[in-house]
Order: structure tokens, then sequence, then C-alpha cells
């Protein structure tokens, strides 16, 4: 006859397991948040679907979050100090990055996020636009020629990330860079090349209309996300 179990050993047992089980399912939802925050940059060229994930995970670990707060109150009652502090850690981290995330992720309409100007007064603008938390990033180029007209051209934002791009002048003063992989614009032909090698699709902003005054909206039927 093996040793009887008395009652107060099985829910010792059983909070033991949910205790693990917690651990581990806050451990994998972090992670999985760690690893989208590393390929979006930091969340700013998230999209639709990496949204979805980033919505998912914390909901798992605000599910979690009430499970720790849970166990923070029966140990309190306890005196069991030091799982007290161990459950708040956790808590505090939790609400923490989750902050960090949604604050991160948080659509912010448009913004200059790079500009250059010439001496013969051309202005070259880099503009990101997100209106909705499940909207695709938009990011546009715009040239301000001599004769004082705006020309609005879609770059493949995907290749963009909004926190380090930077607009330079080529050694031979012929073409404007963007960054590292967003493409460049060849000055004297007016001619704009994403990446890959296509064209962006532009469009002149009427007289008077500023870039930060351009609606994307109304061609974004027209272009791929």
């Amino acid at each position: 006859m093996g040793p009887e179990t008395t009652p107060r050993e099985i829910p010792s047992r059983t909070n033991r397991v949910i205790t693990i089980v917690i651990a581990m399912v806050v451990t994998a939802s972090l992670a999985a948040l760690i690893w989208l925050s590393i390929v979006t940059e930091g969340f700013s060229v998230i999209g639709p679907f990496g949204m979805w994930l980033l919505l998912f995970f914390m909901s798992i670990l605000g599910l979690c979050l009430i499970f720790l707060m849970w166990g923070m109150v029966r140990s309190i009652k306890r005196g069991a100090r030091k799982k007290t502090a161990v459950f708040g850690i956790v808590a505090v981290g939790i609400v923490a990055f989750s902050a960090y995330a949604l604050s991160a992720a948080a659509p912010r309409g448009g913004r200059t996020i790079a500009q250059l100007t010439l001496p013969d007064g051309r202005e070259f603008l880099l503009r990101h636009y997100r209106f909705s938390w499940l909207d695709y990033p938009k990011v546009r180029f715009y040239v301000h020629d001599t004769d004082g007209t705006w020309t609005s051209i879609s770059v493949i934002s995907e290749l963009i990330s909004p926190n380090s791009t930077t607009l330079t002048l080529d050694s031979s003063g012929r073409q404007i860079e963007i960054g590292d992989a967003g493409g460049t614009y060849v000055i004297q032909d007016k001619y704009f090349a994403n990446i890959d090698g296509g064209g962006g699709f532009s469009r002149q902003l009427p007289p008077g209309i500023e870039p930060g005054e351009e609606d994307i909206r109304l061609d974004m039927k027209s272009e791929n996300p």
C-alpha cells in the first residue's frame, strides 16, 4: 500500500501545477511578442496579421495576469512573502511590456520621417502613414520641384523603417537614395524606382496642397498594400 494523500495535499499539488502552466504560458507569450517586436522593428512596421498576433498573445497575458493577481491575494493571506514578490514582479513585467507594445503599435496617422532640401530649392520628404490598428502602413515619397509643385510617389512600405530612415544625395549628385533598401529617385529624369526595380505609383498634388494635407486613402484602391 502506498502512502495516502491527505485532502490538503491535493489542492497544494493542483496549485503547483497551475503555477507551472501559467509560468510556461507567460514565458512562451513573452517570447513570441519579443520575436514579433524584432521582426516588425519594434512594432513600427506591423501589418494587420501581425496586429492580430499581438492582440492574441496580449489577451493570453491578460488572462495569466488575472491568475497572477489571484495567486498574489492567496499568498498575501498565507503570509508567503517570497511567492507574493515573485508574482508581483511578473505581473509588473507583463503590464509594462503590454503598455510598451500597445504604445509602439498604435497608429499615428501621417508623419514625416525623413527630409532633404537641396541648394536649388528642391525639397524631398518621406512620410509614413497608418490610420487604424488593422491598417497596412503606407509610405509616400514627396518631391517639391523648382516650379513649386509637389509630386507624391508610393514606396514599398515593408522596406521602410519609420525609426531610422534617411534621405541622401549620392556622390554624383544625380539621385536621392532612401535608406539602405527603400529605392532611388533620379532627379534629372524625375523617375522613382522601388528597390525591386518597379516604379512607384505617382500623382501630382493640386496647387496649394502640402504633403501633410494629402489624403492618401483616395488612391489606395489603385495600388497594392
